[in-house]
């Protein structure tokens, strides 16, 4: 949390700040960002992005799917993760909860060029903080 709060607080002049889950495997994207509740204002929203409504529909790894509006340009996407054990790096591998599905296993048959299309599709990552934390 330490970690979240910190970032939050370098980004006191943005108007708006979401903090974002999707659902999957292990629960809804809603249950998981209440862990953030103290950090919750005006200011800093929790986003479930499997219940966005305002999606942008991408061909993504050759397959249809819909990324969340709040991923394209005007907007910032700081990427915070933690440590984990992936060929793809934690940096890349992040990126997979953008995926609004709850079956998120079906992709991953093709991890690598999904993880990729949506880098590319999101236009990149403007920050990324590993939190090591707990390793």
């Amino acid at each position: 949390m330490e970690v979240v709060d910190s970032i939050i607080h370098s980004f006191c002049k943005a108007p708006k700040i979401f903090l974002t889950e999707s659902d999957n495997y292990k629960g809804t994207g809603t249950e998981r960002l209440q862990i953030y509740e103290m950090a919750l204002s005006r200011k800093v929203s929790p986003f479930n992005l499997s219940e966005d409504a305002k999606t942008r529909k991408l061909r993504i790894a050759g397959a249809n799917m819909s990324l969340s509006n709040l991923f394209f340009k005007p907007n910032v996407f700081v990427s915070v993760h933690v440590m984990r054990n992936s060929e793809m790096g934690s940096i890349l591998k992040n990126l997979f909860g953008l995926i609004p599905v709850r079956e998120k296993e079906r992709y991953h048959r093709k991890l690598v060029p999904v993880l990729l299309d949506i880098y590319e599709a999101i236009g990149g990552i403007e920050l990324a903080v590993l939190d090591g934390t707990y390793a």
